[in-house]
């Protein structure tokens, strides 16, 4: 135990923002393999923490940013702070207006703070806008919830 909290020490020491930013989605994909609400959140917790550390050191590409909005997002969202995770999700769409993922994600955050109207404004762009998800994925998940609003 001894060894895994030093470990955990000499990570947050690294000045690499990439290397940060790997290792907070590493925690987001263990996240998906968590039952365990508390578990959950400890996971997003450390997530959060590496993203916001590779975003202090900066120089991360466009792509990576996307991908640490994208992924904080989620996080957010597995810890039903959906106002945050729908703003994190925004930053992505900041820099690239036709994520569908983002989209849809936002979406669904919207739906759960009650933000109706946004919620439908962003599923109809999903829809219209999704031609790269294997046969329209996220169209049609867009169709279902919008079925459910």
């Amino acid at each position: 135990m001894l060894g895994s909290a030093f470990a955990e020490k000499i990570e947050f020491k690294e000045n690499d923002a990439h290397k940060l930013v790997d290792k907070g989605i590493d925690y987001c994909k263990t996240v998906e393999k968590v039952w365990s609400d508390y578990k959950v959140d400890q996971y997003c917790r450390k997530a959060l923490r590496f993203f916001r550390k590779a975003l202090r050191i900066g120089g991360l590409t466009e792509q990576e940013l996307i991908n640490v909005y994208l992924n904080q997002g989620v996080c957010y969202g597995y810890m039903r702070c959906y106002d945050k995770a729908a703003e994190s999700f925004s930053k992505a769409l900041k820099l690239d207006p036709r994520n569908t993922l983002a989209l849809l994600n936002r979406a669904i955050n919207y739906a759960n703070i009650g933000e109706r109207d946004k919620a439908i404004e962003d599923l109809e762009k999903v829809i219209v806008l999704d031609t790269h998800s294997p046969q329209g994925e996220f169209a049609q998940k867009a169709e279902e919830i919008l079925d459910c609003l």
